[in-house]
């Protein structure tokens, strides 16, 4: 959840024809920016931890049905669009590729998607005790199509002319930690064997039609700081014990 690529991951998450009917499929390509540059401000408080922000810049190459981005110079995603659908390829620390649905009613999700790592060895020393992977489920639903005017911070982002509504996508993610120890070792490693299911992360995301991603909003419930810190999205209010958030704006001055 740390890194500025994130925003353009989520940009085609949904794209949408505009309609203020949730009756009627929101087609995604409509959200996606028909831009070629957007300036962004990155704003990250760890808990505990002093709140920091940074720019930067999205430079945009608009194709009949390709869209790809780029960042310092380097491509970040490229977003293919087609008849039911929107490939994604992201570039980054783990490169992945997802599919979208190109059109999405109000209450359904734009993306589900599964990445698995692959195994890795466990080992103490030269000893291989047993082996790991990690499984994070995402899905996104579109919460909201009918959305004139949205504000964070002294950002206002607003649909002036009727032709550049905002919606609102909901992401979940989950992930799943599986780890097999050798029955020999098992009492004397700090692994947990089993699976563990880490709790939900819930996060927002704002696209305006025309603009593509104009905020994306992760406010973390904070419900354990040590021995490491634990997010639950899905606790009360009162549950939560530290201040966590992560934020990316756009603003076009």
């Amino acid at each position: 959840m740390y890194k500025v690529w994130v925003s353009t991951l989520l940009l085609v998450m949904i794209v949408g024809c505009g309609s203020n009917k949730s009756s009627n499929k929101i087609d995604m390509s409509e959200y996606l920016p028909k831009i070629t540059t957007k300036d962004y401000t990155e704003v990250i408080k760890p808990i505990d931890i002093k709140m920091t922000s940074s720019e930067f810049s999205e430079n945009i190459i608009l194709g009949t049905n390709k869209i790809t981005i780029e960042v310092d110079g380097s491509v970040k995603a490229t977003y293919t669009i087609l008849d039911d659908k929107i490939n994604i390829e992201l570039v980054g620390d783990e490169n992945q590729t997802k599919t979208m649905k190109r059109k999405v009613s109000k209450g359904n999700n734009a993306i589900e998607y599964v990445q698995e790592s692959q195994t890795e060895t466990l080992k103490v020393g030269s000893q291989v005790v047993g082996e790991q992977s990690i499984r994070v489920e995402e899905s996104c639903e579109l919460v909201d199509d009918t959305i004139d005017e949205f504000t964070k911070y002294f950002y206002v982002y607003e649909n002036s002319d009727d032709e550049h509504n905002i919606i609102k996508l909901k992401c979940t993610t989950v992930k799943t930690e599986i780890t097999s120890i050798e029955p020999e070792f098992i009492d004397d490693v700090v692994y947990e064997n089993g699976t563990i299911e880490f709790k939900p992360n819930t996060s927002y995301i704002y696209l305006q039609r025309g603009i593509g991603v104009i905020a994306e909003i992760d406010d973390d419930c904070v419900v354990e700081k040590s021995p490491k810190v634990v997010i639950d999205d899905t606790a009360k209010p009162s549950e939560c014990i530290g201040e966590q958030y992560h934020y990316t704006l756009y603003h076009n001055d």
